[in-house]
This record gives C-alpha cells, structure tokens and sequence, in this order.
C-alpha cells in the first residue's frame, strides 16, 4: 500500500482513482473508449440523480461534456474516497465510494465546466 497526503491508498482505491482519472483525461476517442471500457463493466448498472441510464447513455454523456467544444485541459480531484473490503482479506475485492471534482477547460468558447460527482463501484 502506498501513502499519500497522509492516508494510505490500497490498490483498490489506487485502481478507483487510476481508472477515473484516465477517463476524464483521454484526449481522443479512441483513448476515451479504451479507458471507458477498461472502468465499467459490460453489464453495470448506472443510476443518475436517482435515474437508471444506460451504459452507453452515461458513455455519450461523459465524452459529450468532455468534447462538445474545444477541450484545452482536465483536471480531476478526488475529495475523498472511501473503501470497504471484501470478507477474503483480498484488498483487490471489496467496494470504493470515490468522490470526485472535475474541472474541464474549454479554448472555444473559452470557459470552465466542473463536474461534482460520486461512484460507487462494487
């Protein structure tokens, strides 16, 4: 386990962060879908302000925010996450609540988009 700001990573949390930061920060389609792919399940169930959307809805939705205008850089900052491990004494099985913040900036039209967010992956 790896230390960081004082709190100890496991690998699940590290493979939590890992994950999410390459999704928000894939500069292509390609990359975006492989990262996308590698993160969520063929059959994960995805639910939205208390909505089941489908996976490729919340797929569209996450590369729409990311790629509708002239994407400069993002940045993804992880409040806190939160893990409980699996019965087996495995720390790669268990759950992680990962709390996120994602600044998106934009060249055309200039702006900022910020993502607040949570995941719960079991």
């Amino acid at each position: 386990m790896s230390s960081t700001a004082g709190s100890v990573v496991s690998p699940l949390s590290a493979w939590a962060e890992t994950h999410t930061n390459a999704l928000y920060q894939a500069s292509t389609q390609e990359t975006f879908d492989d990262a996308y792919e590698a993160y969520f399940a063929k059959h994960t169930e995805i639910t939205i302000n208390g909505k089941n959307v489908s996976r490729a809805h919340h797929k569209q939705e996450i590369w729409s925010d990311k790629h509708d205008r002239s994407e400069v850089s993002a940045t993804v900052c992880f409040p806190a996450v939160v893990e409980v491990l699996g019965l087996a004494s495995n720390s790669n099985v268990g759950s992680v609540a990962v709390f996120l913040n994602v600044t998106i900036q934009f060249a055309d039209p200039v702006g900022t988009l910020i993502i607040t967010a949570s995941r719960q992956l079991t």
